[in-house]
């Protein structure tokens, strides 16, 4: 199973797991770079994205399409518009907006490379520390715990617009940031 974890072997070292939970990954380097985040997820769950990296997404976007905020989600789009033009996004909806590339985006891997990409351009934390655990937290399931197997996103927490909805006014915000007035 480890050797599908990327980057280099030296830099990661793998620890026996509490009885009946499988290794987990240590990371060994202060070296953050983007395509070795990938190792710092626990084992079980990167075993999940795996096994779900090839179901059916209902939509796929490129980098492109997702940097100029061009998917079918208005609250996707008014994330990515909030982030561009004001350098932040608050924390429940930053979780949203990460777990949506996976959703739309042919693999995990992939998915967090575009986290980190927007990211970095966008945020005022970009290259923060903080902010490659938030996309580790979205994506890989990184301090969270297993929940409800479902397609493409296995056991990592899944969110959706109905929960946007029970926790904020989401058409407000959309016109705040989609439709904002002269």
């Amino acid at each position: 199973m480890l050797e599908a974890v990327p980057g280099h072997q030296n830099r990661w070292r793998t620890l026996r797991g509490s009885e009946g939970k499988g290794p987990v990954v240590y990371w060994m380097s202060r070296d953050l770079r983007v395509e070795d985040n990938w190792a710092l997820y626990h084992a079980c769950a990167r075993a999940t994205l795996r096994d779900h990296s090839g179901d059916k997404r209902e939509h796929v976007y490129t980098e492109e399409e997702l940097d100029k905020a061009k998917t079918h989600d208005h609250l996707w789009n008014a994330a990515q518009v909030q982030m561009m033009t004001e350098g932040r996004m608050h924390g429940w909806l930053r979780m949203y907006w990460a777990k949506k590339v996976l959703e739309w985006t042919e693999a995990p891997a992939y998915a967090l490379r575009i986290v980190n990409s927007l990211n970095h351009r966008y945020e005022m934390d970009g290259r923060d520390p903080n902010g490659y655990v938030g996309a580790a937290w979205s994506i890989g399931g990184v301090h969270d715990r297993a929940w409800t197997e479902r397609k493409i996103s296995g056991k990592v927490r899944y969110m959706n617009l109905n929960g946007a909805y029970r926790k904020f006014d989401v058409d407000a915000f959309v016109e705040r940031h989609v439709n904002p007035g002269p």
